[in-house]
């Protein structure tokens, strides 16, 4: 009979670990192209959500806190990109030297 602790590190129950674990790391490199955008969207929200509860703290309806919220995200991402292509720009037009 065995006891409890050598049941528990059974080359078995070892085995089905890595396989399960490897079968989810697997899975999500499939899915990579589904969970990076879903991922990036749950960040973005979770990090702005603050914003939007302070507004409606202060009064405003909760469709346009949202609203405006979004529209300042929007405005961010517009922000971003545009320094990024001016730095880019930049970088092109320095590279011959």
């Amino acid at each position: 009979m065995l006891n409890s602790a050598t049941e528990n590190h059974s080359p078995i129950k070892l085995l089905l670990g890595g396989a399960a674990i490897f079968i989810i790391i697997y899975g999500m490199k499939l899915s990579a192209s589904f969970l990076s955008p879903m991922l990036l969207a749950g960040i973005i929200g979770i990090s702005v959500a603050p914003l939007a509860r302070w507004m409606v703290r202060k009064g405003l309806p909760d469709w346009l806190a949202i609203l405006i919220t979004i529209a300042l995200v929007i405005l961010g991402l517009i922000v971003i990109i545009t320094l990024m292509v001016i730095s880019i720009a930049n970088l092109i037009n320095t590279l011959p030297q």
